[in-house]
């Protein structure tokens, strides 16, 4: 059953005066018909409802409060014929429209006082219908009412538009109506941005294609949007710098413009390798993005992953960075630290280098196929180890302060139980099963920073980290200098085309 739209105001038993022509009996009959029409507006039978409300009106028509009934009854009705097709519901629907609008505003005139929330109330409805009967020219001309009564307030430039293509159909002049607030409001980097991401859905993949693309569009057309778009965001990050939301549309510019790059892979041609050159450099372009927002939000680097080997051998190369060290605990090596207080249990314990994987088939390893015992293969291997101080710190929770119980009260008191006390057992918990679990040579991956040759890291919930760009400084700085050579190389190769270009 549909949702009925307004509130309709039930009938109350109140006496009421008599009003010129409407005899007693036709206001106890009127009174019946409304309470029989709320009913079957509650069922969601709309159109039998109005049936009774005008009957009621044509026994009271003084009546106020059946016009809101009816006009919400008229609403429902527009509403659930709002994507109709057919030309005989359509023709239905704008005469429910009707109905609905001289209902609302018969009802606001008829208040004794007209109130300012009313007024807004019944707008509301009104500009509601006409959305839902399609009325591109009504509302179209309330909205540009409404501009030229405010010229300075943007959102009515995004509400036009909105109208011209939801309404209307019209995406030409609602693209123009973004173009506009920029050209009216050019330091505004709201309006900046909207039109970028405007211009940016138009690069929307189908969700039926499985690309990453708008495939429909051509590659050199992709290539032009996305251009366009990173300038818009550009001009939106020059007047706010802070302003983050454009960072990540121009992250997915960049991606997109990366997408556009046609080239062949195989290829040695010079353009084939500026195109393959451009589209890592729209990677590299994309992560700074990226971190940009990092920066902003102030959200740290994600630690680096190091080899075992080269960490245990020359802790000193990672000394007071963050990375990643996996390793295998020696057994027996777990021990509590002296430098553990009441709020901080610490551990010391040894990493050995993580078992190597083991190969395709049964094949043994080389010191045991050349005849060696197993326990001689072990010896002869190069064990490295990392010194570890594990902390878990524990972080009392926070109590509210709990009124007083009355001196009155009858009520036993229940025994007082301390948080701070069930939180720092739970904890001394979970710190002895953690511990426990490590004494059997359990591998762990820990994360942590190098200091004074002892790795030290600490119990702490997964958090939000940058990721690593995905080329190096070098990398990226020889693919500009290899950039200017590939140009070069092409015009070379096309003096009279690029002459033509410059004499333009």
């Amino acid at each position: 059953m549909p949702e009925p739209m307004g509130r309709i105001f039930a009938l109350f038993a109140v006496t009421l005066p008599l009003v010129a022509g409407c005899t007693l009996t036709d206001q106890v009959q009127s009174r019946d018909l409304i309470r029989e029409g709320n009913a079957a507006y509650s069922d969601g039978q709309f159109e039998q409802a109005i049936e009774k409300y005008n009957a009621s009106l044509e026994l009271e028509p003084d009546g106020v409060s059946v016009l809101w009934n009816r006009a919400c009854a008229a609403e429902s009705l527009v509403i659930n014929l709002k994507d109709a097709t057919d030309p005989k519901q359509v023709e239905a629907r704008g005469e429910f429209a009707e109905i609905a609008m001289k209902d609302f505003a018969a009802w606001l005139d008829g208040l004794e006082v007209r109130e300012e929330d009313k007024a807004k109330t019944v707008e509301s409805h009104r500009l509601a219908l006409m959305r839902a009967d399609n009325r591109c020219d009504d509302l179209v001309s309330y909205y540009l009412q409404k501009h030229r009564e405010d010229p300075q307030d943007e959102t009515q430039y995004t509400r036009i538009a909105r109208i011209q293509e939801d309404v209307c159909g019209q995406v030409d002049k609602a693209t123009e109506w973004y173009r506009k607030r920029v050209r009216d409001f050019p330091k505004s980097e709201k309006a900046w941005y909207a039109l970028a991401v405007r211009n940016f859905t138009q690069l929307f993949p189908d969700g039926e294609s499985g690309l990453p693309f708008n495939d429909v569009i051509p590659a050199d057309r992709r290539l032009k949007i996305a251009n366009e778009v990173i300038e818009q965001l550009n001009e939106a990050t020059g007047i706010r710098p802070e302003y983050q939301d454009p960072y990540s549309y121009r992250k997915m510019a960049y991606i997109q413009r990366q997408f556009a790059r046609v080239y062949d892979e195989e290829s040695n041609e010079p353009q084939d390798r500026l195109q393959a050159l451009l589209a890592r450099n729209d990677s590299m372009l994309a992560y700074k993005e990226e971190r940009a927002l990092c920066d902003l939000n102030e959200t740290p680097a994600c630690p680096v992953e190091v080899d075992f080997g080269e960490a245990a051998r020359t802790p000193a190369l990672f000394e007071g960075r963050r990375v990643v060290v996996t390793g295998e605990v020696v057994p027996g090596s777990v021990s509590r630290d002296p430098s553990s207080t009441a709020t901080k249990s610490v551990y010391s314990l040894t990493l050995k280098t993580p078992p190597a994987p083991e190969a395709e088939g049964d094949a043994e390893p080389a010191a045991e196929a050349a005849g060696a015992a197993p326990s001689e293969a072990a010896a002869q291997a190069d064990v490295q180890v990392v010194r570890v101080r594990y902390a878990f710190e524990f972080v009392p929770p926070v109590v509210e302060e709990k009124k007083p119980a009355e001196e009155d009260s009858e009520e036993a008191a229940e025994p007082a139980v301390d948080p701070v006390v069930v939180a720092k057992q739970e904890f001394e918990a979970h710190t002895a099963e953690v511990v426990e679990g490590w004494t059997n040579g359990k591998q762990l991956t820990l994360t942590g920073t190098f200091k004074g040759g002892l790795f030290e890291t600490k119990e702490e919930l997964p958090a939000m980290c940058c990721p690593p760009a995905p080329i190096s400084d070098e990398d990226y700085a020889a693919d500009m200098e290899l950039k200017k050579t590939l140009e070069a190389e092409l015009a070379a190769l096309e003096p009279e085309q690029t002459d033509g270009k410059e004499n333009r």
